[in-house]
């Protein structure tokens, strides 16, 4: 289904990002800018994120209006947070729809691009 990348630039930096928020609610919600400028990645990825289905989860308040909420951003955080590359090299960690999104990829790459049931 989703070409999602194996590893994000985010990985080592995950829990001081995780840490730098601690003090915010988990119902409070932020703008793509805000989000992007706490993660330390542009708004262009967050939309490319969004579209692709990696990232954080976000809530969609009308067709221009996007927020993420805090809880949701520090779950996403804490599912990148590995203490040795074998943890997501091997796939151990992720959740088994994220696994079965890169098999779906990695099957649709290997018929050439063809739908994959």
């Amino acid at each position: 289904m989703v070409d999602t990348p194996k590893k994000f630039h985010l990985d080592k930096r995950a829990h001081a990002i995780a840490a730098r928020i601690a003090e915010l609610p988990d119902d409070a919600l932020l703008g793509p800018k805000e989000t992007s400028e706490w993660l330390g990645v542009c708004e262009d990825w967050l939309a490319i994120g969004r579209h692709r289905g990696y990232g954080p989860c976000f809530v969609r308040l009308s067709p221009s209006l996007i927020r993420y909420r805090i809880a949701d951003v520090r779950a996403w955080l804490e599912e990148r947070v590995h203490h040795r590359t074998a943890e997501y090299t091997a796939g151990a960690g992720f959740s088994d729809q994220h696994r079965a999104n890169m098999r779906a990829a990695h099957a649709r790459r290997r018929l050439g691009g063809e739908a994959v049931a």
